[in-house]
C-alpha cells in the first residue's frame, strides 16, 4: 500500500506507452504495488487500427486509449484506497498528506473525473471481477398439501362399507409435509431468489388447519378451494384441473408459478396421479419420486433425483417444473410455538370451484371397502420333515426341476 504509485499516473508516462506496442505492457509497470491484478485484456481493442486509416483516427485513438487507462487506474486502486487507514500519511507530490478522503486522493493522483469523447469509439471489455452478475430469475413456488387421516390412527371401515370412518384425527398428508419442508430449504439455500411460497388445499373448513401447519412451517400465504363437508373427496383428475385454474389465477395476478411441489401420493387413497395430470394439463416437464432436488434460477433449470426401481436417476428439467417428492427427499421440521402464532396472520385466500369453473363431480363409483383378512398366527415345527409334511398339507407341491 506504501509502495510509490507507477509512472503511468501522470499523462505525459501515458503518451509514452501508447507508442508502445501495447497500452497494457505500461500497465504491467504497476504491477509491484498490486500482485493480485490481472488484466485480461484483448490487445485486439487497442491495435486493431488498419494501417491505412491509422493518420486520420490516431487521434481520436489516443484520446480513448488515456480514457480507457484512466477507468483502468480507477478500478485497480479502488482497493488499495479503501484499505488505508484515515490517518495514514502518504507521499503525494513530494507532500505529506494526513486524513485524506478517497475523493480526495482519487482527485491528487488522476485529477477530476472526465467523460469519453464522442469520437472515443466502442467500450472497451473490462476484467470479469468488474461486470455484474446475471440477473437471478425470482421464483414463485406452489405447493399442494391435502389433509388426510392422521398416519397414526387405525383405520376403521363405516358400517356401509362406503368408505372410512372420518370422525378421528387428521392431520397433513406426510408426502405433502415433504413438499413443504422441500420448499422452505430452497428459500433458506436461494434467499431472495424465491419470490414466494404459497401453499393450497382442496377440502371443507377444517382443511384450513392443514394451511395454517404449512404457514408455520415457512410459507409465505395460502390459498383454500373450499368444498362442503359433505362433498365427496375429489378425484385426482379434478385436484388437477382445480390447480392449473389456479395457477392460470396466479399468471393474471403477475405472479407466474415457476416450480410445483407436491407429495407423491395421499395415504388415504394411494392414487399417485395428480403430479402426473397436472404436468401433463400444464404441458409442464415433470420429475415424479424425487429423493434430491437442485434449482438453478439463473439457468432457469432444474436437476432431480428419482428413485427408480433399478436404483436412481439424475434428470435435467427446465423451468416451470413439476416435482413430486418421494420420502427421502428430506426430513420435515417441526413448527415452533413463535412460527405457529404468525401463521395465524399470515394471508389465506378463500376460492371455490364453482369460481373457477371447475365440476368436481366424482367419475368413480365405490362400490364397497372392507378391511383386509386377519392374520393367522404361525406355528413352530422341530425338524425339516415335519416343515415338509405342514408344506404339503398346505396346498404346495415340490417343483421340478
Amino acid at each position: 500500500m506504501g509502495k510509490q504509485l507507477p509512472c503511468w499516473v501522470t499523462a505525459e508516462g501515458l503518451v509514452k506507452a501508447i507508442g508502445s506496442s501495447s497500452i497494457f505492457t505500461a500497465l504491467k509497470t504497476g504491477e509491484s504495488c498490486w500482485q493480485e491484478l490481472e488484466i485480461r485484456l484483448a490487445e485486439s481493442e487497442m491495435t486493431r487500427l488498419s494501417t491505412d486509416a491509422e493518420a486520420a483516427r490516431q487521434s481520436a485513438h489516443l484520446h480513448h486509449c488515456m480514457y480507457i487507462s484512466q477507468q483502468l487506474k480507477s478500478r485497480c486502486c479502488r482497493s488499495s484506497f479503501m484499505a488505508v487507514p484515515a490517518r495514514e500519511k502518504r507521499p503525494i507530490d513530494g507532500q505529506e498528506q494526513v486524513a485524506w478522503t478517497v475523493d480526495q486522493r482519487k482527485e491528487a493522483l488522476y485529477g477530476p473525473r472526465q467523460t469519453p469523447p464522442s469520437n472515443a469509439g466502442p467500450t472497451p471489455f473490462l476484467p470479469s471481477s468488474t461486470m455484474r452478475p446475471t440477473a437471478a430469475r425470482l421464483l414463485n413456488i406452489l405447493v399442494p398439501v391435502k389433509r388426510t387421516v392422521d398416519y397414526a390412527v387405525k383405520i376403521r371401515v363405516n358400517p356401509d362399507k362406503k368408505g372410512i370412518d372420518l370422525n378421528v384425527k387428521h392431520s397433513m398428508n406426510p408426502f405433502d409435509e415433504i413438499a413443504v419442508e422441500e420448499a422452505v430449504r430452497l428459500r433458506e439455500k436461494l434467499k431472495d431468489q424465491i419470490k414466494s411460497i404459497k401453499v393450497v388445499t382442496i377440502g371443507p373448513t377444517k382443511a384450513q388447519e392443514t394451511l395454517r401447519t404449512a404457514l408455520a412451517m415457512g410459507a409465505d400465504s395460502g390459498i383454500h378451494v373450499e368444498i362442503p363437508d359433505s362433498a365427496p373427496p375429489p378425484e385426482p383428475l379434478g385436484v388437477a384441473k382445480v390447480l392449473r385454474a389456479v395457477i392460470e389465477k396466479q399468471k393474471e395476478k403477475k405472479e407466474d408459478v415457476g416450480l410445483i411441489i407436491l407429495g407423491k401420493q395421499a395415504i388415504d387413497d394411494d392414487a399417485s396421479q395428480t403430479g402426473q395430470m397436472l404436468a401433463g394439463l400444464l404441458d409442464w416437464p415433470q420429475a415424479t419420486f424425487a429423493s434430491k432436488l437442485e434449482v438453478d434460477t439463473k439457468a432457469n433449470t432444474a436437476n432431480v433425483t428419482r428413485e427408480i426401481d433399478g436404483g436412481l436417476q439424475e434428470i435435467k428439467c427446465q423451468l416451470p417444473l413439476v416435482v413430486t417428492t418421494d420420502l427421502r427427499l428430506n426430513e420435515p421440521r417441526y413448527a415452533s410455538l413463535p412460527n405457529i402464532m404468525k401463521a395465524k396472520k399470515k394471508p389465506i385466500e378463500k376460492l371455490t370451484a364453482d369460481a373457477l369453473g371447475i365440476d368436481l363431480t366424482p367419475r368413480l363409483e365405490t362400490l364397497e371397502v372392507s378391511e383386509p383378512p386377519k392374520r393367522v398366527g404361525g406355528t413352530k415345527v422341530e425338524n425339516v420333515d415335519e416343515l415338509v409334511a405342514k408344506l404339503k398339507e398346505a396346498g404346495f407341491t415340490a417343483v421340478k426341476s
